[in-house]
């Protein structure tokens, strides 16, 4: 059950961070005119990106503190294996302020 329950909660947390990341991609490289024709508003980028870079940045920190439960209070042989996550940027060069 704790397997599952963990599971399941990286699971959301992982759609979480690739969601905010699609969002912020596709308003970062769409051209404003294109994205008001689309949604039919103005709409601030600045303020809808940081929203989202928000969402992003909770879904990591309670990712990276699940995993930290999980190290600390589940046995080894209980654990699910991990994936390797993927990076916002194209070419992850460790520098994570580089745009």
């Amino acid at each position: 059950m704790e397997y599952q329950m963990i599971s399941t909660l990286k699971k959301k947390l992982k759609y979480d961070i690739e969601a905010a990341q699609t969002n912020m991609n596709a308003f970062l490289s769409a051209q404003p005119r294109l994205i008001m024709e689309v949604s039919g508003d103005h709409i601030d980028i600045v303020k809808t990106v940081d929203r989202e870079l928000e969402k992003l940045a909770i879904a990591e920190y309670k990712l990276d503190a699940l995993r930290q439960f999980e190290v600390d209070h589940v046995p080894d042989s209980d654990r699910e294996p991990e994936q390797p996550s993927k990076s916002l940027f194209k070419e992850d060069d460790g520098d994570p302020y580089k745009v």
